[in-house]
């Protein structure tokens, strides 16, 4: 596969996962998936904590698990994948996502799935970890159209508000100091 075709993948991708499109079917779908997902995992968690369940019942929530970890990872790696998408390709893109609040918490909502495969002794303490699959209900937040719009405009007017903010302090010290010298 050449750059360029892995570049338009990789744009695309960028789109669907972030729903850019207006009116684009594969991003709504994505979207829509991930949030069902999201919901139903909680539920899960929440059910996983009954101590009444039968076998049937904690397998069938366990097979929801794998597949949920495995789109939800899914999901990140592709997020990891198109950063350059979001981050105007600079050569930290990956490393900004890396440590966005957003990322650090898809990667909290994933890790206490993969920290025993990683781990062979004894976790048992770390079970307190299966708490940040709770944090799968932030994620809902990129959904939500009201806060990206919010959180658009204050990015977007966040120079302004700063060069604001320094012309309001410098007539105040222009004042202040008119007033000393006079």
């Amino acid at each position: 596969m050449n750059t360029q075709t892995l570049s338009a993948l990789r744009r695309r991708s960028y789109e669907i996962i972030e729903n850019t499109r207006e009116n684009d079917p594969a991003g709504t779908a994505a979207s829509r998936t991930i949030i069902v997902l999201i919901c139903l995992s909680i539920v899960c968690i929440i059910t996983e904590s009954f101590e009444t369940l039968n076998r049937k019942t904690l397998l069938t929530l366990g097979i929801f698990e794998y597949v949920s970890i495995t789109v939800f990872t899914l999901e990140y790696l592709v997020r990891f994948w198109t950063a350059p998408e979001r981050f105007q390709k600079s050569a930290y893109s990956r490393l900004k996502y890396f440590f966005s609040p957003m990322a650090v918490l898809d990667l909290l909502a994933i890790a206490p799935f993969y920290l025993p495969l990683l781990f062979t002794f004894d976790l048992r303490f770390l079970r307190v970890l299966r708490l940040f699959r709770l944090l799968r209900v932030f994620k809902l937040n990129r959904y939500n159209d009201s806060l990206n719009l919010i959180g658009r405009v204050i990015r977007k007017e966040k120079s302004k508000t700063v060069n604001d903010r320094l012309c309001h302090h410098r007539a105040i010290d222009t004042g202040f100091l008119g007033d000393v010298l006079f």
